[in-house]
């Protein structure tokens, strides 16, 4: 097996092209839902946990809020808005390097927790975000939905695009609990660039567990931005949770 971790290798400049709907005017509407859904008033420090090229971190920014976006890609910050008060920094999201508690609250958005081989890695990195973040403080998570993505799941695309031909191979693993996807880009020249992402889906009883183990109640779930009730078939599952501290579950 592969001791590099796949997202160490796969998003490069190109992963913007493979998303190209994922730009800032999506931001500043998910981020206007988050700010009325549970962010703490605007001014408050921010953290953008993977914000890769800063899309939320500048949409947290023009709302108001004291924002910084971490990403471990440097190809990606290169391309992060330039605007004041917005401040990006690359780091390891396992190893946070931050004080205790100087965030008021934090976003981890476009399906970027699961990335991780096993669920004690992902609690171990929840528990790294809970020192990070004040008592009371929220986090966001949006997560895939994984009933939707066992029952809709297209196994090949095709785009044209820029002179580019995409083509994304995606599969079921480990029983529908991962989902992986093979990029393939073949530019015009000839040269291509390939990659996989492979992304743990988490039931919501899954999910609620690890963030209690880690210092989180969950608050709320909707199935996508605009608040809708999240069920087997909504689009996402985005998840309010509040970091707390108590005698049974002492961090």
């Amino acid at each position: 097996m592969d001791s590099i971790p796949w997202f160490e290798r796969a998003f490069g400049a190109e992963y913007c092209d493979v998303y190209p709907h994922r730009d800032l005017g999506a931001a500043k509407a998910e981020i206007r839902f988050l700010a009325e859904s549970g962010l703490p008033t605007r001014g408050a420090r921010v953290l953008d946990l993977a914000c890769g090229f800063g899309r939320h971190t500048q949409a947290l920014v023009d709302e108001g809020f004291c924002a910084t976006g971490v990403d471990l890609s440097p190809e990606l910050l290169a391309l992060a808005p330039g605007e004041p008060g917005g401040r990006y920094l690359r780091a390891d999201m396992r190893e946070l390097p931050f004080q205790k508690a100087c965030f008021e609250a934090c976003v981890c958005l476009f399906s970027s927790f699961g990335y991780l081989r096993s669920d004690a890695e992902h609690l171990a990195l929840l528990r790294g975000l809970a020192a990070v973040l004040g008592p009371g403080a929220a986090l966001f998570l949006d997560l895939m939905n994984p009933h939707r993505i066992r029952t809709t799941l297209v196994p090949e695309t095709v785009t044209e695009l820029k002179g580019m031909r995409i083509v994304q191979r995606r599969t079921l693993a480990e029983g529908g609990r991962r989902v992986r996807k093979e990029v393939q880009i073949e530019l015009a020249g000839g040269s291509s660039k390939c990659w996989t992402e492979d992304v743990r889906l988490f039931e919501p009883p899954e999910i609620e567990r690890l963030l209690f183990a880690s210092g989180f109640v969950l608050e709320a779930t909707w199935g996508d931005f605009s608040g809708q009730t999240f069920d087997l078939g909504s689009d996402r599952q985005l998840l309010r949770a509040r970091r707390i501290v108590s005698d049974s579950n002492p961090l």
